[in-house]
């Protein structure tokens, strides 16, 4: 599917049949069940809740076989008679034009696409995949004073629901795929900050800031067209490491760059399936494939960063470095 194009997406899910609602510290926690999962998935399902329950900052997280809804918890109000069936059909639509760009990213060599997180200033979604056609979305709603992966209320549900998934991954006797290269970060913990005044200008900035175990790409991107990017990808310790038989320095960098002009109607197109719950304007996009992360940093209407990293265990560092470079370019 090219960039821009639309496509169909699932039709809208069934009216759930609502649980009783659980109330937890001035928070009601309603659950929705799907009819196809009736009563089954109990211990799935308790993880869920209990993930909701833990986390104060998550709004909704819902549990997909497909596209398809399972069962859902969201903390409303007024408890089952005040949920929002938009959470459900967003998921179900997210997953649908996700499906696509994870064919499209495929011949990369990275793997399959395991997290996507979008950020607004008026919430966060995020899209985990436990495993092949099983997903977790979770939804961080409210007003964010900063856009940033280092916003407490962000940064603790992508955190949450990534050990959730570990968890879920591990009863049914599945590796950790490190989803947002938390693995090796402990809470309260940066793995990477800036030092110094730092430099004066976005190249030099760009350059101090790559590094072969961590960042490895970025693209400064202005009315479609790549004006200013930077690799380590011909570097030994990179090549040497992360590429395989297949493929090349020169196929990887042509592929990064022409898909970096891409993203901003790919950015646009997810902006316009997810505003419903969180606002418009996405900020912060990130991709992230079982070796490595795509990101996103929106810079003006016309404007953006694409980065990437190939190491899995510095996703969130690479992550922090992009936040970093967006003040060297932001109008």
């Amino acid at each position: 599917m090219r960039p821009g194009e639309t496509h169909d997406v699932p039709d809208p899910p069934p009216v759930p049949t609502p649980a009783a609602p659980t109330h937890v510290a001035a928070r009601i926690v309603a659950e929705m069940v799907a009819p196809h999962i009736g009563d089954r998935q109990h211990r799935i399902r308790g993880a869920l809740r209990e993930t909701v329950e833990r986390i104060a900052g998550l709004r909704y997280l819902g549990h997909y076989t497909g596209a398809d809804w399972d069962y859902a918890f969201e903390v409303s109000d007024r408890g089952a008679d005040d949920v929002n069936i938009g959470y459900l059909t967003v998921g179900c639509n997210l997953i649908g034009i996700l499906a696509p760009l994870n064919e499209h990213l495929e011949p990369l060599g990275t793997g399959a696409l395991i997290r996507t997180v979008l950020h607004s200033r008026g919430g966060a979604i995020y899209c985990d995949t436990v495993m092949q056609g099983e997903r977790i979305i979770g939804v961080t709603a409210g007003r964010f004073d900063e856009l940033s992966p280092r916003e407490p209320r962000v940064l603790e549900a992508d955190r949450g629901i990534a050990r959730l998934i570990r968890d879920l991954r591990g009863d049914f006797g599945q590796t950790s795929q490190d989803h947002g290269g938390y693995g090796k970060v402990g809470d309260g913990v940066e793995p990477w900050s800036p030092h110094g005044p730092g430099p004066s200008d976005f190249p030099t900035a760009c350059r101090e800031v790559l590094a072969p175990n961590d960042l490895q790409y970025v693209a400064l991107v202005e009315s479609g067209i790549v004006t200013h990017q930077d690799d380590l990808f011909g570097d030994a310790a990179v090549e040497e490491r992360f590429f395989r038989a297949g493929h090349t320095v020169e196929a990887r960098r042509h592929f990064y760059q022409q898909f970096a002009e891409e993203l901003d109607a790919r950015a646009r197109d997810l902006g316009r399936r997810v505003h419903a719950v969180i606002g418009r304007g996405l900020h912060r996009i990130v991709f992230d494939v079982q070796r490595g992360a795509v990101y996103f940093y929106r810079v003006g209407p016309e404007s953006y960063l694409m980065g990437v990293t190939l190491n899995q265990p510095e996703v969130f560092t690479a992550d922090l470095k992009m936040e970093w470079l967006v003040s060297y370019v932001r109008p």
